[in-house]
């Protein structure tokens, strides 16, 4: 069993491929970074000498700055956001001693 620390950077663009018209509002593209702390738990299981398989749970709390572009009756503008939230994180992996 271990337990670990981590962080995750990333920088992201959401593309919005709508298209409503000059008379309508809506969210074009928006881009930000994260940064997610975390912790992880987790428990390795042999798979002979020089193999391993690596289970792993963790919490990660997220704090997102975006910026989004929103068209209202055709006229273009940015917002500012920023969001905070929780998340899991969860998987595995295989690993091989040499």
């Amino acid at each position: 069993i271990f337990v670990g620390l981590f962080t995750e950077f990333l920088k992201f663009k959401d593309f919005n491929d709508e298209d409503s018209g000059v008379t309508e509002s809506y969210v074009g593209d928006s881009e930000g970074d994260m940064i997610n702390p975390g912790i992880l738990f987790g428990k390795n299981f042999s798979m002979g000498k020089r193999m391993h398989l690596e289970v792993f749970i963790g919490y990660k709390y997220q704090f997102i700055d975006r910026t989004e572009t929103h068209f209202n009756n055709g006229l273009k503008s940015y917002v500012s956001v920023d969001e905070r939230s929780s998340g899991v994180k969860l998987g595995f992996n295989l690993a091989y001693s040499f």
